[in-house]
């Protein structure tokens, strides 16, 4: 075998690691962590949950006495589980109306909220269950009327949301 032959051959299988090296670190990149992954398998389900199949927790962060309760009361009136009212306690500050806290399975319990209170910030966290949390902000003054609810419904079945992994957060928020 002539040098030049041999150096083409270590040229041609060098080429061919690199490349394969490269494939590799794209594939094993896309893949991307366990967060991104259960982000990924999130989805809006074909059937949203009724809102007695909603857990929901209740959380203030505000200084306004008893808002976190008012609210539970009005959604327990409204059909859903309210599972515990408190003061959020995380020190992450709430802009606007507040959020609505999920994790990948309570995707479709965080659009149906959103639809009852409208203006709240989709947020994903990494909880294993369907349990959602409503934290309530400054900006927050009343429930969604009977007439936005339908209307957000109906806006829910027309364009169902869908889940941006990149920022954890929901497109296609239910507002008015």
């Amino acid at each position: 075998m002539s040098i030049a032959r041999a150096r083409a051959l270590i040229i041609v299988g060098a080429m061919l690691v690199f490349a394969l090296a490269f494939a590799g670190w794209a594939i094993a990149t896309k893949g991307g962590t366990l967060a991104e992954a259960q982000c990924r398998a999130a989805s809006a389900p074909k059937d949203l949950p009724k809102p007695a199949d909603v857990a929901v927790n209740v959380l203030n962060a505000t200084d306004r006495d008893g808002l976190a309760g008012a609210v539970g009361k009005q959604l327990t009136s409204r059909g859903f589980q309210v599972k515990n009212i408190g003061t959020a306690s995380d020190g992450v500050p709430v802009n606007g109306v507040g959020q609505v806290r999920f994790g990948p399975s309570g995707f479709g319990a965080a659009q149906v909220l959103q639809s009852q209170i409208i203006g709240l910030d989709p947020v994903m966290d990494q909880r294993q269950d369907s349990t959602v949390d409503v934290v309530l902000g400054a900006g927050y003054t009343r429930m969604a009327t009977a007439t936005e609810v339908a209307a957000a419904a109906k806006r829910l079945a027309d364009n169902p949301p869908t889940l941006s992994c990149s920022d954890k957060k929901a497109s296609g928020a239910v507002g008015p």
